[in-house]
């Protein structure tokens, strides 16, 4: 009796994968990308055409041959034939056997790179800037302390003398936020969620302007609408605190426990505003845009982001950009 395609068709895999993406290939060298998946949503990274780096051909090629094989080997079993004979059955219905194949098959590359990436260093902005310098006053320290305690609902003064000594070690003052160390795909296409973060939380304030900041551990509990706009990762950041400011290693916060909860239907917002810091990313991106296309910006004070600097060594000395003026006073 002639064996028909629908009984072939019953042996292919169900939920055949033509690409696979090797457990050491991720996206953890490409934070900027990662940024993006969290403010926007993964499909930024489909758009981004990343599964591109796969040569899919060659291995498609390699996974359908797999795949046919095994499939010869199914049907030698469960219809009692030679494997010549399974052979010639598949060379019958080769194009129908890998139509079904790749309408059934479940590759993402996006999602096995993001999903490879594993922790990294990552802060949520609370949106509240302070504005503490090197000499502020005690009663301006407190006031700033005073307002923290209660963005991070902590509770007594245990932690008081950390919170004033990061005030004015943080000398030019900036963004409170909260550094955890987490892989960062549960935090992209997040709605209506809260953040939670417990146990000893390492809290900061940056300023990523100018590069500087400082931190301490206090013990709370605290939650806050989950905004994508105000989570970071910290590599992200071209003046990070924790690699290009303190030289941290990666895993310097994580005794901060996070996590994602359902957002109650009575609370309060937290967040005071989303993160200043995005315009930063904003004009570092158009800068980065600008030097890709071969010019530059005036203003732009990161050299590498100019063509043909020279040094002047005449009054007042430093280098200068000769194509749009930008210069470095020594």
């Amino acid at each position: 009796m002639k064996i028909k395609f629908e009984q072939i068709e019953e042996l292919i895999s169900e939920y055949p994968t033509l690409v696979y993406v090797d457990r050491s290939d991720s996206l953890k060298g490409s934070p900027e990308l990662l940024q993006q998946a969290i403010h926007e949503g993964m499909n930024c990274l489909y758009e981004e055409n990343i599964g591109d780096l796969y040569d899919n051909d060659s291995l498609e090629h390699d996974a359908m041959d797999s795949y046919m094989n095994d499939l010869r080997e199914n049907m030698k079993s469960k219809f009692g034939i030679t494997a010549e004979e399974a052979e010639a059955l598949t060379d019958e219905y080769e194009d129908c056997i890998k139509d079904v194949i790749y309408d059934r098959d479940n590759t993402d590359i996006v999602k096995e790179l993001v999903g490879n990436t594993g922790n990294l260093t990552m802060f949520y902005s609370t949106g509240h800037t302070v504005d503490t310098q090197w000499n502020s006053s005690a009663a301006e320290i407190k006031k700033e302390r005073m307002q923290i305690r209660r963005i991070l609902k902590i509770r007594g003064g245990a932690h008081d003398n950390d919170i004033d000594e990061m005030l004015r070690e943080a000398g030019y003052g900036g963004e409170v936020v909260v550094y955890f160390y987490k892989e960062p795909s549960p935090f992209m296409d997040v709605e209506n969620r809260m953040i939670e973060f417990s146990g000893s939380v390492c809290v900061a304030v940056i300023d990523v302007n100018g590069g500087s900041g400082a931190d301490c551990a206090v013990t709370t509990t605290v939650a806050f609408p989950f905004e994508p706009k105000n989570m970071f990762i910290d590599n992200a950041i071209k003046y990070s605190y924790s690699f290009a400011v303190c030289g941290m290693v990666d895993d310097w916060c994580r005794s901060t426990v996070v996590q994602l909860i359902e957002k109650k239907a009575k609370t309060k917002a937290a967040v005071l505003e989303v993160s200043p810091i995005n315009e930063h990313l904003d004009l570092e991106t158009k800068y980065n845009k600008k030097f890709a296309a071969g010019k530059c910006t005036i203003g732009d004070m990161d050299i590498r982001r100019h063509r043909d600097v020279t040094y002047i060594n005449d009054y007042p000395c430093g280098s200068r950009c000769p194509h749009c003026g930008t210069f470095w006073i020594d």
